[in-house]
């Protein structure tokens, strides 16, 4: 059995407002593998939560900065071009034929796609926020759902 010590402001009807900083820590402290593996323990239906937790550590915001980032292909536009090109039976002719298309065609469909791609990819510069690192424990305080906790009260003038 564990004893819990809570303490209230009653003068604030016990709300309190959680900061940016705060929010990033609970963010970057839960985020991830722990939640993949949570999830992965959890039963499917609704379930009841109310729990209390303790982050304790730091995080850092690093400043913005400049990245170059690839344009990208969009192979959707790339073929509605393409069927575009060509009138309406050869369209569903080759729509046809690409259920059935052998990995040698697809290759080299890839690799023309690629070379021509080469020569015409571009470069764009954008603005990013900075990298939000963290070292952060998380300590469960109180939970429903817990085995059994006894809580005791303190009231803050």
């Amino acid at each position: 059995m564990r004893t819990l010590k809570i303490a209230t402001n009653p003068k604030k009807g016990n709300k309190m407002t959680i900061s940016n900083i705060d929010t990033l820590a609970i963010s970057k402290a839960i985020a991830g593998k722990a939640v993949k593996a949570a999830q992965g323990n959890v039963g499917v239906g609704k379930h009841e939560v109310d729990v209390t937790v303790q982050v304790k550590g730091t995080v850092t915001v690093g400043k913005e900065y400049d990245q170059n980032i690839v344009t990208k292909l969009d192979t959707a536009a790339l073929l509605a071009e393409l069927l575009d090109s060509v009138n309406k039976e050869t369209a569903i002719a080759c729509i046809k034929a690409s259920l059935s298309t052998d990995d040698d065609k697809r290759t080299k469909a890839k690799e023309l796609t690629d070379a021509a791609w080469e020569d015409l990819k571009e470069t764009t510069k954008t603005r990013c926020k900075g990298k939000l690192t963290s070292k952060l424990e998380v300590t469960a305080i109180a939970s429903i759902n817990a085995d059994r906790v006894d809580v005791e009260v303190k009231k803050i003038a």
